[in-house]
């Protein structure tokens, strides 16, 4: 017959504490919410809306043509690469890092597009939603890290 060692007295206290301060212990996967990030997306998407609706207006008009339009994307460039300088200061946040340097690159296509011309209406719709989903995705990004939702 064999015995079974007896039972610590502590051990099942000491086995709830240890359950308890792992239940507790909170990994983040991403970096913190930054409301600087959540206001600049929306000021460029507001920017890039306000190039969007003024080559609707001017269609068909010298008013379309790219020289028209170089202040508005130096400053959306500005703005974007300022963001991705911040985002790129937080810790564990590649991805909104990835989706800054994304958005600045389509800013770059659509603006070699509209060095060669006035862009279709037809077009404009499509490039538009581009930049709406890639603004979009950042700041649901941004506001799902401030409730706290992504990754922890």
């Amino acid at each position: 017959m064999s015995r079974r060692p007896a039972p610590l007295p502590g051990a099942a206290i000491l086995l709830a504490l240890l359950l308890n301060v792992v239940a507790c212990v909170s990994v983040r996967f991403v970096g913190d919410y930054d409301v600087e990030i959540d206001k600049g997306i929306s000021n460029v998407l507001q920017q890039f809306q306000s190039i969007f609706t003024r080559m609707e207006r001017t269609a068909g008009t010298d008013g379309a043509l790219y020289r028209n339009y170089v202040k508005e994307y130096d400053e959306i460039r500005t703005e974007l690469r300022v963001l991705l300088a911040r985002a790129a200061a937080h810790v564990k946040n590649d991805l909104t890092v990835q989706q800054i340097d994304l958005l600045l690159d389509s800013l770059t296509k659509l603006e070699d597009l509209h060095r060669l011309g006035p862009i279709p209406i037809e077009q404009q719709a499509v490039l538009r939603r581009g930049i709406e989903t890639s603004c979009t995705a950042i700041l649901k990004l941004e506001l799902a890290k401030k409730r706290g939702d992504s990754g922890s």
